[in-house]
């Protein structure tokens, strides 16, 4: 190979190299939210009603999208409550339910209806029923924190206007010059796919038991955890399967 031949060569690679790197930088940051079932199985198996385990009386599971764009995070959680039992009439305890995230205090769960909102712009909101859930059937319902929620005055409706774990607003946060260590390393490691972002669902049910008159009413915090996984840029490419 003369020299002229390895010029041509060194610079092809460099002109391959630049195109690679920013077809990677172009490509949209994702993340991806896994839900600890395991965790919340193991909470099952350790509380009882009467002699039965919560496992064999109840599941609950939660629905999300395969990966979300960095600046698209979901504002609602969709959770499902199954109720596997002939006698156990359950409530969802709404008021008493928490979420949390890497940097708030608990904040309380709102319900939304149907249309993903609330036909309401009084705040603060008031309080939520509980929702039953009868022997054999299950309850659908997307939840959402009452801190995000703001007046959309078009359609006169109380609605989702940030995301529940807010990436934007932790970058904003590590960014501002008093910003503590813990925050400026919170973000850095899960830029860097160091570190995953933890988020949590306190879910208060409440129990009766039919064959009693449903008289006793037996409650069980259950508590739901997530985490936000910042997902590498080959997980972008478009052949890549998604797992």
């Amino acid at each position: 190979m003369s020299d002229t031949d390895l010029i041509i060569l060194v610079i092809f690679l460099i002109c391959v190299a630049y195109v690679v790197s920013r077809a990677i930088d172009d490509l949209e940051a994702q993340t991806r939210i896994d839900f600890d079932k395991k965790d919340l199985e193991t909470q099952l198996e350790a509380m009882t009603l009467g002699e039965v385990q919560l496992k064999d009386i109840v599941e609950v599971s939660f629905k999300f999208e395969d990966r979300y764009k960095h600046g698209d995070q979901p504002k609602m959680l969709g959770a499902t409550i199954k109720n596997k039992s002939k006698n156990v009439q359950i409530y969802a305890d709404w008021d008493k339910s928490t979420l949390t995230d890497f940097g708030t205090p608990s904040r309380r769960v709102i319900r939304l209806n149907g249309d993903k909102q609330i036909t309401s712009t009084n705040r603060p909101i008031g309080s939520q029923f509980s929702s039953p859930v009868t022997p054999g059937t299950s309850l659908s319902a997307q939840l959402t924190a009452e801190d995000i929620m703001k007046p959309n005055p078009d359609k006169n409706v109380l609605e989702p206007s940030a995301p529940l774990v807010d990436l934007d607003e932790l970058e904003k946060k590590a960014k501002d010059k008093k910003a503590s260590k813990e925050i400026k390393d919170l973000n850095s490691n899960f830029k860097d796919r160091k570190a995953h972002l933890d988020f949590s669902l306190r879910l208060m049910l409440k129990m009766n038991l039919l064959d009693e008159g449903g008289g006793k009413e037996h409650q069980y915090p259950l508590w739901c955890k997530f985490k936000v996984i910042n997902m590498p840029w080959w997980d972008h490419i478009p052949w890549n399967p998604k797992k």
